[in-house]
């Protein structure tokens, strides 16, 4: 992989085609690759033009009173939820089986503790990480975790509020928090959906009735 520092793809607006090539000739996939970046500029273009048109409309001061109260309800429902399961602590594990280089079986391990209204959830017991494509930085074993729990409670709207309550331990150095230059090109569809069906696994012991799968592995997603 190539690791690249932060850089602007537009200035005031305008495209720095530089930029875009430097990406595209350093990458395997590049129409796919440029598709998604565009993708999410179009996305945060469009999500500001919203944002602002509602900051005239209303204020921004009501706008942000308005945000948290969203966030509050979440919280507030999510904690209601979790109350009412059992509190202990609940394990589960995924076996990913190869990182593409010659190493095979790597374990996702989790541990799921509930504390009255909190969840604490613990990858201790994770392989440590490889020297392949299948690493998992925080960012993305996280939106595995909340993507399991958000899976289990679709009646409570999903906002940065229903995240509070869940708080977790990435050891340094595994598959799912690895040091850099770690590559990650496949986290998404490899280890990624190990740490969605590690947790969900463990939600078996406290929401039986819940839960399913919430991930996308890697043949799926060939297929698809």
């Amino acid at each position: 992989g190539f690791p690249f520092s932060p850089m602007k793809l537009y200035e005031k607006g305008e495209l720095r085609q530089e930029a875009w090539d430097l990406i595209a000739r350093n990458n395997r996939i590049p129409t796919q690759s440029m598709g998604d970046i565009a993708a999410m500029i179009g996305a945060c273009k469009i999500g500001e033009e919203r944002i602002r048109s509602l900051c005239d409309r209303y204020g921004l001061e009501t706008i942000r009173q308005s945000v948290e109260a969203i966030f509050d309800y979440s919280e507030r429902r999510f904690r209601d939820q979790i109350r009412k399961w059992p509190d202990g602590r609940y394990e589960g594990e995924s076996i990913l089986d190869t990182d593409f280089t010659g190493r095979h079986d790597l374990k996702v391990k989790t541990t799921v503790e509930i504390l009255d209204d909190s969840i604490h959830v613990d990858f201790t017991g994770t392989c440590e990480q490889s020297e392949g494509i299948v690493n998992s930085v925080p960012g993305n074993t996280l939106s595995y975790v909340y993507l399991a729990f958000a899976s289990i409670c679709r009646d409570i709207p999903i906002n940065s509020g229903f995240f509070r309550p869940i708080s977790s331990t990435l050891p340094e150095g595994s598959v799912v928090n690895p040091n850099a230059p770690a590559c990650a090109a496949y986290a998404t569809i490899c280890i990624g959906a190990d740490i969605g069906d590690a947790v969900m696994k463990a939600c078996e012991g406290f929401a039986p009735e819940r839960v399913g799968t919430a991930s996308i592995d890697l043949a799926l997603s060939w297929a698809y």
